[in-house]
């Protein structure tokens, strides 16, 4: 019964999305009073989450899960419940008489919720460490032992990775021209986000066309390109980004985000990925239309989701340009902070960016704001200005 009811969690995490969860054969584990298993999307047949979950003596099933981009998630099943499907509701959690926040639960039926947990190293093991969670909503009041929960939301962990890990290489979709970009029409944004470009610019006769059609810019020489990969060998050395890897160009694109599918370079670590781009100087662009062009795509590959973006004045170069862009869609709200650079020939630049999901850090920061903020400074330390 155990098994069937992470199954069902299993497919309640694709709600927003088109598809279902099929779990995959000899994946299963058990974990104490856990039991859960890895499961793959059934319309790309590629490794989706790995879930896991026990019923409690109150009549309340909990449930956890961790997807292939490292998000996790917790839900709860009450058959007393009568939810409003679709609605979310807020839930207060606590472990040992620590506050851990409170999170908005999305009732996928009647009886059954789940909400995205804040990308926290800290809120993590404090779930890990814990002996007992209280889980209070509108009207309810729940108490949970977590002993046990250490080692199962390990196995949890252990079970993503090793999925991951033993993934085949997935085939590059082939690209209609509505995917390919430009000429983008980008809305005016209010101030103070940067003067933008109404059309982006389409690269000088003879400028050649970018090798990945994903790009913004025209294609970077061999030279910068070897000078940007040594910047970020350089940048990644320093100790404000140790937790962070190179990644393949096959890697960027499986990581499911625009931003590294798209760029030169990128990094990643468990919950965020880095990306760099180098827009040359026959780009024809300055670093305020630079920003409106990236404005542009995020909108466009937000799709029908809540966007939202604007710019963060930079103290210690006025030739530096900071935005940021968010997108609200299904059950997570993605996040992208960027950073236009001039580079050593004045007129070509780098754009830095870090993106993850949106989540408060402990210093009141997001996660991805913390790690753009680490990025910025290793770039100061690195990239001459």
């Amino acid at each position: 019964m155990r098994l069937f009811g992470a199954l069902f969690f299993a497919s309640a995490l694709m709600v927003g999305v088109a598809a279902r969860a099929e779990l995959i054969n000899g994946s299963q584990f058990d974990s104490g009073i856990w039991k859960g298993a890895a499961y793959t999307n059934d319309n790309t047949g590629r490794f989706s989450h790995c879930a896991m979950s026990t019923p409690y003596p109150n009549g309340v099933s909990m449930f956890f899960a961790i997807s292939d981009n490292y998000t996790w998630r917790i839900g709860w099943s009450y058959k007393a419940w009568n939810l409003n499907v679709g609605q979310s509701y807020p839930v207060s959690l606590s472990v040992d008489g620590v506050n851990a926040g409170t999170v908005q639960a999305k009732a996928v039926n009647r009886q059954f919720f789940v909400a995205e947990l804040p990308a926290q190293t800290t809120l993590f093991d404090l779930f890990r460490r814990g002996n007992q969670l209280i889980m209070v909503s509108s009207s309810d009041r729940f108490q949970f032992s977590l002993q046990g929960t250490s080692t199962a939301l390990t196995v949890l962990i252990g079970c993503t990775r090793n999925q991951l890990a033993s993934a085949p290489p997935q085939p590059r979709p082939p690209q209609s021209a509505a995917d390919r970009p430009g000429p983008i029409t980008v809305p005016q944004p209010a101030d103070p986000r940067p003067a933008q470009p109404s059309v982006q610019p389409a690269p000088p006769s003879g400028a050649p066309a970018p090798a990945n059609p994903r790009r913004l810019w025209p294609e970077s020489t061999a030279q910068q390109r070897v000078e940007a990969a040594r910047t970020l060998s350089a940048i990644l050395a320093t100790p404000a980004m140790q937790g962070f890897r190179p990644m393949s160009e096959r890697e960027a694109i499986d990581r499911g985000l625009a931003q590294s599918a798209r760029a030169d370079l990128t990094w990643r670590s468990d919950l965020l990925t880095g990306a760099l781009d180098i827009v040359p100087a026959q780009s024809g662009l300055s670093a305020a239309a630079i920003a409106g062009t990236i404005v542009a795509a995020d909108r466009r590959a937000c799709g029908g989701g809540r966007f939202d973006s604007g710019t963060i004045a930079d103290p210690r170069s006025q030739r530096v340009v900071r935005l940021f862009s968010t997108c609200e869609a299904s059950l997570r709200t993605t996040e992208a902070r960027y950073m236009v650079v001039p580079m050593a020939d004045g007129v070509s630049h780098y754009v830095f960016a870090m993106v993850g999901p949106s989540f408060q850090s402990g210093d009141g920061r997001t996660e991805v704001a913390k790690a753009a903020d680490e990025l910025r400074q290793a770039v100061f330390d690195v990239v001459r200005q």
